[in-house]
């Protein structure tokens, strides 16, 4: 395995991308439900790929835009 396939299985948690971006977590949670930075579920852990989060840190827009659908229950 490359130095660079190493670094693309790579993936980032909420709080190093918002530190990274000088963000809060609000707004990269934000981000994730706009669609503007995509994620993968692992179990109950939400994480960022490292490509992803390299080009959200460019300022690069994502190619493919699809807001996150919530599963929220209505409840009486």
């Amino acid at each position: 395995m490359t130095t660079e396939d190493r670094d693309s299985l790579k993936l980032w948690t909420i709080a190093q991308l918002a530190e990274a971006a000088s963000q809060d977590r609000r707004t990269i949670f934000r981000r994730i439900a706009d669609g503007t930075i995509r994620i993968v579920k692992l179990g109950g852990s939400t994480r960022i790929p490292d490509a992803e989060a390299r080009r959200y840190l460019a300022g690069e827009q994502a190619k493919v835009v699809a807001p996150t659908t919530s599963k929220l229950r209505r409840t009486s």
